[in-house]
């Protein structure tokens, strides 16, 4: 027999709460795309572009909501193994396509490509951009921070704040999101929201403060945050020339990269127990160091020509590659001395810390590979019979690197530096060199946005999808895409047999 629910339907389950999840996810789409149309008040006259926001809007909210009676109503079952990765991936998908539309319609872009090039750019928080930010409209620009918030934060963390459904927070921690605030899942998934909107507004009123308009301070606080790096000026942050508006930057991207668990241990008070924090240290300390070296570097090869414009200059970038931001206050990085252009490259490569909106392999996992190699020396080194403790400060608890911890670390790091090899080799292919191809490829993989001028609107298809695909695993961390791909092949395999 069928184990029937209060209201007498069957419980949902597999195909089922796959389909009620992404109908959940549309509705959730169709209001992303509906948030830009709030500026149209204070700019009238682009009110002609409201239709490329509507039109999808209402279409895929109608859709979702369709799709979601699947499961309306009905208890709800477990996902079965690989249908999380499976429902994440789609979501993803959906936001990008859809997500294009307004891009399309508006003529910000002019193919199909540029457009889910801009889209993903945008949900990954990566900011390489295909549009001509100096003639777009302003609704145009806000929608591109709106992808920024939507995609830094991650749709199922805005799912779960708003919809309380126990059994759909597996896909909470799917789309990377390791550490519980709070024990309850939803109730920490608002407590997120509200740390990331409160450091939007202080963000923008400081900037403000600074000396930016409000549309560009709203737009710049939200990037900074999200660590993404649209700009609404042609000339990104350097266009500003202002030392207390990249200040502020820094701060706010800083703020953006850091792991939203340690925000509360902060504003918990316990002091102690963040600046012990084994990635929050890692964290740092690449900002510090690589700042330190970044400013030697631009000094002595005559890059920047007094001490103080290296040290404004290096802090700024290494703070941008770090949190995997993108701002620039340079034109281009392309005319960096080399040893510059390959620190940049590492600390994207090491990226932000976890639990935060900014990518790379994350510096808990930089972290844990460091101690690995230390302990690893550690045991040579001592008798056999000696017995150690590998425990690490995490979040206020020495916590201890069992096996499984350290072969997950050691598994993604391999694949995400295949990820890169991978990728270059494809830009290498299109005929650009090893140097920019490495720089551009980890940029996307990292959801970073420096370019080396390969990405851009006059690229061919290859180059840009391949950047898609870069972003697109580099947002989800790799293992949800592969997961779901695996998942796939095998209901493919099973149907054909």
């Amino acid at each position: 027999m069928v184990a029937r629910s209060d209201q007498g339907l069957a419980p949902a389950r597999g195909a089922d709460l796959t389909i009620g999840y992404l109908g959940v996810m549309c509705i959730l789409v169709g209001c992303m795309l509906l948030v830009p149309l709030a500026i149209l008040p204070f700019y009238p006259y682009e009110a002609y572009l409201a239709p490329c926001f509507l039109v999808p809007a209402v279409v895929v909210a109608v859709v979702g909501w369709l799709l979601q009676l699947r499961i309306a109503g009905r208890e709800k079952g477990r996902l079965h193994k690989g249908q999380d990765a499976v429902v994440i991936v789609l979501t993803w998908l959906l936001a990008m396509f859809v997500g294009s539309i307004p891009f399309l319609l508006s003529g910000a872009c002019d193919t199909f490509t540029q457009a889910v090039f801009e889209t993903m750019s945008g949900l990954s928080t990566t900011t390489l951009t295909v549009v001509d930010v100096a003639s777009c409209p302003h609704v145009i620009l806000f929608y591109r921070s709106v992808l920024l918030f939507f995609g830094g934060i991650g749709l199922v963390l805005i799912m779960v704040s708003a919809v309380s459904d126990s059994r759909g927070m597996r896909l909470y921690s799917v789309e990377g999101h390791v550490d519980r605030l709070l024990p309850n899942m939803a109730h920490s998934a608002r407590l997120i929201m509200s740390i990331y909107c409160s450091f939007v507004g202080v963000g923008t009123l400081a900037l403000m403060a600074a000396g930016m308009g409000p549309f560009d301070a709203l737009n710049h606080a939200i990037g900074a945050i999200s660590t993404g790096g649209f700009s609404t000026r042609a000339g990104n942050v350097g266009e500003f020339n202002s030392v207390a508006v990249e200040f502020v930057m820094v701060v706010l991207m800083i703020l953006g990269g850091t792991n939203c668990a340690l925000h509360l241990v902060i504003l918990k008070g316990h002091v102690k127990a963040w600046a012990r924090d084994v990635e929050c240290r890692m964290y740092f300390g690449c900002i510090g160091v690589g700042t330190l070296v970044m400013t030697t570097i631009l000094v002595c090869q005559g890059t920047c020509p007094t001490l103080f414009d290296g040290f404004r200059i290096a802090l700024f970038q290494v703070v941008s590659a770090v949190t995997t931001t993108g701002y620039q206050t340079v034109p281009s990085l392309a005319g960096w001395p080399q040893a510059a252009q390959l620190l940049i490259i590492v600390l994207m490569v090491f990226g932000s810390e976890s639990d935060s909106t900014g990518g790379g392999i994350k510096q808990w996992r930089v972290a844990v590979l460091a101690r690995m190699c230390w302990w690893t020396v550690r045991d040579r080194v001592t008798h056999r019979r000696c017995v150690h403790n590998d425990v690490v400060e995490r979040l206020g608890r020495r916590v201890s690197v069992d096996a499984e911890e350290r072969e997950g670390v050691l598994a993604y790091a391999l694949v995400y530096l295949v990820s890169i090899i991978l990728g270059t080799f494809v830009f290498t292919l299109c005929g650009y060199s090893i140097g920019d191809s490495l720089f551009e490829f980890t940029s996307a993989l990292g959801t970073v946005g420096f370019s080396a001028g390969i990405a851009t609107a006059s690229a061919s298809p290859v180059i840009l999808w391949t950047t898609i695909i870069g972003m697109f695993i580099g947002r989800l961390e790799i293992f949800p895409v592969l997961i779901a791909l695996t998942r796939g092949a095998r209901l493919l395999q099973g149907r054909a047999k």
